[in-house]
């Protein structure tokens, strides 16, 4: 544009093009908010179902205004990595695992060393986090995938989602994380050894026997469409339009909800 030209009269390119014998180690980095050398790596932990991790780190930071005793403090940083794939976690934890050389599982006594990288597993605070969001009346998790719904009316875009798929119920959840923002009060320090636990909130559900129809979309093969027979006759019938990271996500929640629809009819 004319602004650019008179902004720039050598009539340079921008961004500059990158040379062929660049190396990756040259390159700057004028937009990171920070960076972390794997060796603060504290902590892996593996969400329900590998839709997601969660990474702790742990670095020490000269601190100003303080005795020179204490010049060094410690800043926590989360990282929530949402795969929504058990194939891409899988294949990134064993990069990671590549990347850091000491490694303990949690519950693991042998491994004591405070140095170690702790590999949890967040079943049971997503478990009971659920039970919490909906009164402790969950029952058995046969499915539980992070995904997106849509409409087909309106200018609404995809909307990020969690569906769990029970012995007795679908849910759709509004899933957020404790630091992310959704609530000011959890981004403090105080706060932060629960940095990235979930927090869910029912958007929609339906029993079994509400269940129509579970169909795969014939324009793309990540997305399906779930109808549910409305509870009254004052209500309409409604759809649940989703779709997945991948197509064996789309295809792994049709069968689920297909069984489970079939197991409960008989």
């Amino acid at each position: 544009t004319l602004a650019a030209k008179q902004k720039n009269p050598l009539g340079q390119s921008f961004p500059k093009p990158i040379p062929p014998d660049a190396c990756f180690a040259e390159a700057l980095w004028p937009h990171a908010l920070a960076r972390h050398p794997w060796k603060h790596l504290r902590n892996i932990s593996i969400g329900f179902n590998f839709q997601r991790l969660t990474l702790r780190f742990c670095s020490s930071t000269s601190a100003t205004n303080v005795p020179p005793t204490s010049k060094m403090k410690e800043e926590e940083f989360c990282y929530t990595l949402l795969t929504c794939s058990k194939l891409q976690t899988v294949s990134l934890l064993k990069d990671l695992q590549d990347l850091t050389e000491n490694v303990a599982v949690a519950g693991d006594t042998r491994n004591s060393d405070s140095g170690k990288v702790i590999i949890e597993n967040d079943d049971p605070i997503v478990l009971d986090a659920l039970a919490a969001a909906v009164g402790n009346s969950l029952g058995v998790v046969c499915h539980f995938q992070i995904l997106h719904q849509y409409w087909n009316k309106g200018d609404r875009g995809l909307v990020r989602r969690l569906c769990v798929v029970t012995d007795n119920k679908l849910f759709l959840f509004d899933e957020n994380y404790l630091g992310d923002g959704y609530k000011v009060e959890d981004t403090t320090m105080a706060n932060c050894r629960s940095w990235g636990k979930p927090k869910y909130q029912i958007v929609d559900e339906a029993h079994l026997n509400q269940i129509v129809s579970v169909e795969a979309a014939a324009f793309d093969p990540r997305a399906l469409t779930i109808s549910i027979r409305p509870t009254s006759r004052l209500y309409r019938a409604h759809n649940w339009r989703l779709i997945c990271q991948d197509r064996e996500g789309a295809e792994r929640l049709v069968e689920d909800v297909r069984k489970v629809v079939d197991i409960s009819a008989m």
